[in-house]
């Protein structure tokens, strides 16, 4: 059953469109990426399902009676509000519960006959509600989140206001965690966490039952959690089943297809125009009316094909293992075999590198030499 689904949805911010065609589902239970250049609406996509942002044309549908999970801005709470207090009020349905289940206990005491009868009903309402919400595993799931996120008990007792933005990101993650909503909205959630709560993340978004929808640069992190990746390119979303790595090789082979439609379609074009010009040519040597009808016809032939766009340079797939290896900590960087050519110009043929954690270095030669183009493509593989 579908949990979360977008149809045609455009955006545009006052003249300025940032949003064409959007258009993706989520099964219940599924687990999705949604991933693009910096700067191509992703946030903004997650925006509107929460109802953040709102003017858009199109539709948004969410299974009814979901419940949305998302981290938003840094909110402020009191200054005596401790990080325990924070995490605690992601149970707040639960302590609500309990605190009537406890009114409810101190009243059977006094009470009989009927009314006993009323409060045993509502007792057992209220009790199965709680079991139902894990009332009675709340200090499981809560040890097990901030072991997880390597939130320590000295750092449970530390005032909320006085964390860093990185920490207090850290923290709303762990409370989203622990509310379970039904469907689940990331934007950067491996950020902040180091490589033991990453590892972690990982594993928990497996295992959840809800349906989770990220947003994340991190490759490693979404080949190990996603089983869907959208793309947004141009304003316009496009579906691929399978991992990041799935994502890659499908999303090459389309560029492929398109480059060589796009030459197909530009000799079919150049024939064409080929053709109207030397039917034009003659007409006007002999003054023949039919040349300049077929070479009319011909032109409303041209003008109706539907021009298939030649693949951008920057966004063709390149011959390199770009490999983060088991997250060591140790090789930050390794290139190898890195092959680029604009066209029939060869820019870097076999180029290798090997980047380790702290090393310092500099890329040196000629102008012209291509040393730009390997920081883009390092920064390509980085920052899809």
């Amino acid at each position: 059953m579908i949990a979360l689904a977008l149809n045609n949805i455009k955006k545009f911010y006052g003249a300025n469109q940032v949003l064409e065609n959007i258009s993706f589902d989520i099964q219940e239970g599924e687990k999705a990426g949604i991933v693009g250049r910096n700067g191509c609406g992703k946030s903004t996509v997650l925006k509107l399902i929460l109802g953040i942002e709102g003017e858009y044309t199109g539709s948004i549908h969410i299974k009814k009676g979901s419940n949305l999970g998302y981290v938003d801005q840094l909110p402020s709470y009191d200054d005596g509000f401790k990080v325990v207090d924070v995490l605690n009020t992601a149970f707040e349905a639960q302590y609500e519960l309990q605190r009537n289940m406890n009114k409810l206990e101190a009243a059977m005491s006094s009470t009989t006959g009927i009314e006993l009868d009323k409060i045993l009903n509502n007792y057992t309402m209220l009790q199965k509600s709680f079991e139902q919400l894990g009332g009675y595993e709340l200090e499981e799931k809560l040890s097990k989140v901030c072991s997880g996120l390597n939130i320590s008990e000295s750092f449970k007792v530390r005032t909320f206001n006085t964390l860093s933005g990185g920490e207090k990101t850290t923290i709303l993650l762990a409370k989203l965690l622990l509310q379970n909503p039904d469907i689940l909205l990331l934007d950067e959630p491996s950020n902040h966490l180091d490589l033991k709560s990453i590892e972690w993340l990982e594993d928990f978004l497996k295992a959840y039952k809800g349906a989770v929808l990220m947003v994340s640069h991190d490759r490693y992190f979404l080949d190990k959690t996603v089983s869907k990746v959208i793309e947004i390119e141009n304003m316009i979303s496009k579906t691929y089943i399978g991992n990041y790595s799935s994502f890659l090789e499908q999303k090459e082979r389309d560029l492929l297809l398109q480059e060589e439609a796009f030459y197909d379609q530009q000799k079919k074009i150049k024939g064409l125009e080929d053709s109207i010009k030397t039917l034009r040519d003659w007409g006007n040597r002999s003054g023949n009316e039919k040349f300049y009808k077929r070479s009319a016809s011909m032109q409303k032939r041209l003008d109706k094909i539907e021009r298939i766009n030649r693949p951008n340079p920057d966004d063709e797939s390149m011959n390199m293992n770009f490999s983060l290896g088991s997250r060591s900590g140790k090789d930050v960087i390794r290139l190898m075999d890195g092959n680029k050519k604009f066209e029939e110009k060869v820019i870097l043929n076999n180029a290798s590198l090997h980047i380790r954690f702290g090393e310092k270095a500099a890329l040196l030669g000629d102008n012209g030499c291509g040393k730009t183009t390997l920081l883009k493509m390092i920064v390509n593989i980085l920052l899809p």
